[in-house]
């Protein structure tokens, strides 16, 4: 997990590059390239695919880095784009992403073990990733997209809440210092959230509301 300083200093970095100072991107490059290897190796199992996706990710986010609203937000926000990559490759060699690691891990350079990122619990309390071990292909897929789909419905402040909740794996106190809101309002965004994403879920049958 990032501290105060690091964020400050991608903030710092971000302001620049968005200033045309675009020798700044050199030095997130460097900051943050061997660890998005690392994830992406650790995942695949590969270093020449660990280093393809990272200079996709790298790139990706080189076009799009002006619309990054918040810095402090930059390493959630590249891992994202990593984590995106990643998915689309193995939806390409015709596997499915099964586990992927959480942010916090993905970034600690002393880590051995792979995790998976927290699972959304909707308003009823069940735990999506965790239901029947019988699913089938098509519904395991969608649950490991799931963070697709969240981006894809929910407003940037609700992505941010359940993204630092299940994946950095903040707590909430934690959550609405960075984001600059109070507690209650960071555990309704939650909610509104999940209520968001259950409603969805349902529709494309990943989740059974009458089975739950």
């Amino acid at each position: 997990m990032l501290n105060e300083s690091q964020r400050n200093d991608d903030a710092m970095l971000v302001r620049r590059f968005q200033a045309h100072e675009r020798t700044a991107f050199d030095q997130i490059d460097r900051r943050y390239r061997g660890r998005i290897e690392r994830y992406l190796r650790g995942r695949l199992g590969s270093q020449d695919l660990a280093e393809e996706l990272a200079q996709e990710t790298l790139v990706k986010a080189l076009t799009s880095l002006e619309q990054l609203e918040n810095g402090a937000f930059l390493s959630s926000w590249l891992f994202r784009i990593a984590y995106r990559l990643l998915v689309d490759w193995t939806r390409r060699a015709g596997h499915v992403v099964e586990r992927a690691q959480s942010y916090r891990e993905a970034t600690d350079s002393d880590s051995e073990h792979e995790a998976i990122p927290q699972p959304f619990s909707l308003p009823d309390g069940t735990c999506v990733e965790s239901r029947s071990p019988d699913a089938s292909m098509i519904e395991r897929e969608q649950r490991d997209n799931l963070w697709f789909i969240a981006e894809e419905i929910l407003t940037q402040n609700e992505f941010l809440v359940l993204w630092k909740k299940y994946v950095d794996q903040l707590r909430d106190e934690q959550i609405a210092t960075e984001l600059g809101k109070s507690k209650g309002a960071v555990r309704a965004l939650a909610t509104r959230a999940r209520n968001k994403l259950k409603d969805v879920l349902i529709v494309r049958g990943v989740y059974d509301e009458a089975g739950g």
